[in-house]
């Protein structure tokens, strides 16, 4: 699924994660329709999850293939920091079965600045990466 198409929709995806992050950072005070909301939105974060870390494997072969010894080492990064993300985004969403605890609120601040600040990363570096080296001869 190396093409263009794989970009626009992680884009649509990201504009679909910042409304239910919005919507959740409304109830940021209230412990337990935060948490409701919250399991509302696991299915398809941790699904977005799942396809980015299948992304960056490829970005890296792809940069590889390309010859491009410095997007390579660039997408390595990417590709270690954003696992680790993706590691700790999925532990909080693994708690959320216990959560009635007041601390939900302060880790959901967070895990949201995480979150969101991954997907401003994505878009303004780590695609337009992808795209330098799909297009690369």
């Amino acid at each position: 699924m190396d093409s263009p198409a794989v970009i626009e929709a992680f884009k649509a995806d990201h504009r679909r994660i910042h409304e239910h992050l919005a919507a959740c950072e409304a109830l940021a005070t209230q412990v337990v329709p935060l948490a409701a909301r919250l399991k509302q939105l696991q299915p398809e974060l941790l699904a977005h999850l799942d396809a980015k870390d299948a992304f960056y494997g490829r970005l890296v072969a792809l940069c590889r293939a390309k010859g491009d010894l410095a997007s390579a080492n660039i997408a390595t990064i990417f590709n270690d920091n954003m696992t680790m993300q993706s590691q700790a985004i999925r532990r909080f969403f693994g708690t959320l079965d216990n959560a009635a605890s007041p601390l939900l609120t302060q880790s959901f601040s967070t895990m949201a600045l995480i979150i969101k600040n991954r997907l401003t990363t994505e878009e303004r570096a780590v695609f337009p990466l992808y795209l330098k080296n799909l297009f690369k001869p």
